[in-house]
């Protein structure tokens, strides 16, 4: 006869495949996601594609803790940055010495190529290299005078060599060149926006929003002047305007969702904005490091639910099985503080969880 404790094990072994089996009818693709990370653990790309197939699923918070526990105890930061750029971004950017012998080849082909001349002077910024960076522009803007990418990218580079007036100037100038680009524009509003005339930074937002209707920029500009105003509706309508046309500027996207944290004191929106953020840029900073700020958050929230759901007598079992990772930790906390055999199904279920 079996005891107690064989009846346990076969039993969650008898779980364990049933739970496997229905996992596999649900999802098959992610199935396979945890077995590959499974046999290919110290292999960062195994998180990355897993973590990129729940977020792209909607649960942004399951794939930033994945990617968290990834980040900080097993791969060394610029192996995970690789990895991220890679399943996040699209791409992986290249500053090899390979790439850059490659691209001055193509580029001795192809003199008067802009495309070239921009990847090696990228090259160069991510290597620090910056008077090649600053040649590189000053060849672009020399093909292409309004090219404000390059520009703006000139300009930065003199901010980072210490020369903070040589790049106020150059802006100057541009503008007197070029008024109505989008730097001139963009210049023209801070500058009324600086000296508290509001109407007309309003009035010349709204001209730019028109001029340039798919840049988020004005967007963030016309909203910012909404606030000062203390018109939050409006603020609020532009601003998400504004992070919906820059998906991929985490400055932006913080920005808004600061203003949900800070302004509105709505921190359910202000997370979902720096979860975002954080899939743009892992490093990215807003008075604190985003990644920090959404690990705090989602505690704070999670907990408040966890205490709501205790309070409604639902069961631990169930909050368990809630699709907010950092819910269903509270919920395995508490079981072990009054430990009940009842619990033994749900946990063994739990084993599996992606968290």
């Amino acid at each position: 006869m079996l005891n107690n404790a064989s009846r346990h094990l076969i039993s969650g072994l008898i779980a364990i495949i049933f739970l496997a089996a229905a996992a596999f009818a649900q999802d098959a693709k992610l199935v396979a996601l945890r077995n590959d990370m499974a046999r290919r653990y110290f292999e960062p790309e195994t998180h990355m594609r897993l973590a990129k197939y729940i977020h792209d699923k909607g649960n942004r918070l399951l794939a930033f803790n994945i990617l968290g526990s990834a980040r900080h105890t097993r791969f060394e930061e610029d192996e995970f940055k690789k990895a991220f750029a890679r399943y996040f971004k699209g791409d992986l950017f290249d500053n090899s010495k390979e790439s850059e012998a490659k691209l001055l080849t193509e580029l001795a082909q192809k003199s008067d190529s802009v495309e070239l001349l921009m990847k090696l002077a990228d090259i160069y910024v991510s290597l620090e290299s910056y008077i090649n960076a600053q040649l590189y522009y000053e060849r672009v803007i020399k093909l292409q005078p309004t090219n404000e990418i390059a520009v703006a990218a000139l300009c930065e580079v003199f901010k980072r060599v210490g020369e903070k007036e040589k790049s106020q100037s150059y802006i100057i100038d541009y503008v007197a060149k070029y008024p109505d680009s989008f730097i001139g524009h963009e210049r023209k509003i801070y500058d009324l926006i600086q000296k508290n005339n509001l109407p007309a930074a309003k009035l010349l937002s709204a001209e730019a929003i028109k001029k340039f209707p798919d840049d988020g920029k004005f967007y963030m500009m016309y909203g910012l002047i909404a606030q000062q105003e203390k018109n939050l509706p409006e603020a609020e309508k532009y601003y998400i305007k504004a992070a919906s046309l820059e998906k991929n500027r985490a400055n932006i996207v913080a920005f808004v969702g600061n203003f949900y944290l800070a302004v509105l004191k709505n921190p359910e929106k202000a997370v979902a904005y720096y979860l975002r953020t954080y899939f743009i840029d892992p490093q990215a900073y807003d008075g604190e490091h985003v990644e920090v700020r959404v690990s705090n958050m989602s505690q704070d929230l999670a907990e408040k639910e966890f205490t709501r759901q205790l309070k409604n007598r639902v069961s631990l079992q169930l909050i368990a099985r809630h699709e907010n990772p950092v819910i269903a930790g509270l919920a395995i906390t508490k079981m072990g503080e009054s430990w009940d055999e009842k619990y033994i199904g749900t946990l063994v279920e739990l084993m599996g969880h992606d968290d």
